[in-house]
């Protein structure tokens, strides 16, 4: 076999739209020798491809980037550091654990909170009732010394 620069290779035509060429004709029977089966049981491969598969049309399968796929809503469980987990996944682990625990600290102040604001809001109601108490016993009182000064 010839393998020298100046070896001419037939030219292959890529510039197609609609209909792409049969994948056979990309590795031109000219390239295969008998003495690289290899390569002609390749090319034989390429040749039954063509002919099983049908072509699929540009509709078929909707194009979705990463960027508007919808997300995973469900956290995957942390492994228990794994001896194969490089350092960015267990950073990542790490990460992912202190975020969960600053939220479940958030959530357990939060919940803290409003039984305090609950606690209070009586406190406040017991407090305003006896405040009517005492403003109701006084002014009876104040209408008593009117009563006995005017008498």
């Amino acid at each position: 076999m010839d393998n020298s620069p100046d070896r001419q290779f037939p030219a292959l035509n890529l510039a197609f739209h609609d209909d792409p060429p049969p994948l056979a004709d990309l590795w031109p029977s000219a390239l295969f020798t008998a003495s690289h089966p290899s390569d002609r049981a390749h090319f034989e491969m390429l040749k039954h491809l063509d002919k099983t598969l049908q072509p699929a049309s540009r509709f078929d399968v909707p194009i979705v980037s990463p960027a508007h796929s919808p997300k995973n809503t469900e956290q995957s469980p942390i492994p228990a550091d794994p001896p194969h987990a490089t350092k960015m996944d267990r950073r990542r682990d790490q990460n992912r654990a202190a975020q969960r625990r600053f939220r479940q600290r958030k959530e357990d102040e939060l919940k803290t909170l409003k039984e305090s604001v609950e606690k209070l809001e009586g406190r406040l109601q017991t407090l305003l009732g006896l405040y009517l108490d005492q403003a109701r016993a006084l002014s009876g009182l104040i209408q008593t010394v009117v009563k006995n000064n005017a008498g």
